[in-house]
């Protein structure tokens, strides 16, 4: 009977630990090493990861994973990156992320290309690539090369996918004070979003991009555009539009299209020297649709002083949410389509601000040990990014974290 209550009661504790455990010994075999690559310098390997544990202040709610049980689990992760260069001009690049906590749809592999490039100022690539979104989207995984334990949720926490399929050309050029890149992609994705009408599948058949950058001195610009064309795949989206036609509630059906297109726009701007930095990031997702998707602008704006070794750093970050108005011509005397309808308009919402303060403790050239405070400040009656929400919880929180995180 001990043995049995030990079993039911500690068994998913032990399997956290064990899993940290276990991505703690990777840690210390790999650290001593500055990465690995053969004699012949055709294979590389490298890699990173970070131990995290965090804090909630309420028991209403979760964030990001936490609760108010301190957790090891939501954020700590182990990555690999492997490379072989068949010659001068062309290379294969693989990198897989092990979580302690994993989707079901999240797949082990994250990256897998070919990379091409046949002179210093042109790069192709080919293969599932990471979808250049914002500024820290290649190293978003890779905390130790950003000053906070994670990225300001309200920008870098949506629906957008951080991985496609398809083709990456980029072009640079750099003199002494000057480093400009131009970048534009093509490619693919299918996968899953939590939305109103629950876990709903979705396919961008085809979606692009530009992306220009320029560093002058230690200034650095960035702007960009990306536009999609999204199919939702709900059936139950498809009964109800077939039945607001059937009905006659004509403009009402065609307001419930689930094939439409969503631009992004994007600009960041950093400001970064030896003893302090700023930055800034802005994004906006304008949907072609109506009642699905979100219009969003979210930003952020951080700033930091640096005392070697520590880093000390404090952001201020906001979401702005809303839905487009729809036209909605059932009668109230037709109850079962309006109150379908009506559900629809009850639509949630993630308006949420928050302040982070924060410190970095650069306790080795591969290591940082980061601490920091979040002030979550959400409005009652939105989701404000707060899962597994009661009924009472007024979206006020606040979340402790620490992280040790690494590169090898």
């Amino acid at each position: 009977m001990i043995l049995s209550f030990f079993n039911i009661r500690y068994r998913k504790k032990y399997q956290e630990v064990s899993q940290v455990t276990c991505f703690f010994t990777l840690f210390l075999i790999f650290l001593p090493h500055e990465g690995y690559a053969n004699p012949d310098d055709r294979f590389s390997l490298s890699g990173f990861g970070r131990i995290t544990a965090g804090y909630l202040t309420t028991s209403q709610a979760t964030y990001m994973g936490h609760s108010d049980h301190v957790s090891l689990k939501p954020e700590t992760l182990l990555g690999l990156q492997t490379s072989y260069h068949f010659n001068s001009s062309l290379s294969a690049t693989v990198q897989g992320i092990a979580r302690t906590q994993r989707s079901s749809d999240e797949p082990l592999i994250n990256w897998a290309y070919l990379s091409y490039q046949p002179g210093d100022n042109l790069l192709l690539k080919i293969g599932r690539l990471q979808t250049p979104f914002f500024v820290l989207s290649d190293v978003l995984d890779v905390g130790y090369t950003y000053p906070w334990i994670s990225a300001p949720q309200q920008v870098y926490k949506s629906w957008l996918f951080p991985t496609y399929h398809g083709i990456d050309l980029a072009w640079g050029h750099a003199n002494d004070n000057i480093d400009a890149s131009l970048e534009t992609y093509l490619g693919r994705y299918s996968g899953t979003h939590d939305t109103n009408f629950g876990i709903t599948e979705y396919d961008v058949k085809i979606f692009g991009g530009v992306i220009a950058s320029i560093d002058i001195d230690d200034l650095t610009l960035r702007i960009s555009h990306h536009r999609g064309q999204v199919n939702l795949n709900k059936a139950e989206l498809n009964q109800l539009q077939t039945a607001l036609e059937n009905a006659g509630y004509t403009k009402t059906a065609g307001a419930l299209a689930q094939l439409h297109w969503i631009d992004l726009e994007e600009a960041a701007i950093s400001y970064e020297t030896i003893d302090y930095f700023l930055r800034a990031e802005w994004t906006m997702i304008n949907p072609r649709q109506a009642y699905f998707i979100k219009d969003v602008q979210n930003y952020y704006v951080s700033a930091g002083y640096n005392i070697q070794p520590l880093t000390f750093y404090v952001t201020f970050a906001q979401s702005h949410v809303r839905y487009q108005t729809y036209s909605d011509e059932v009668l109230s005397s037709d109850s079962k389509l309006n109150q379908v309808v009506s559900a629809l308009k009850s639509r949630s919402q993630d308006n949420l601000t928050t302040w982070t303060l924060g410190t970095r403790w650069d306790v080795h050239p591969q290591i940082a040990l980061k601490a920091e405070v979040t002030f979550l400040e959400g409005k009652p009656g939105e989701n404000a990014f707060f899962d597994s929400i009661r009924d009472d919880f007024d979206r006020n929180a606040d979340l402790y974290r620490v992280s040790l995180e690494w590169v090898f």
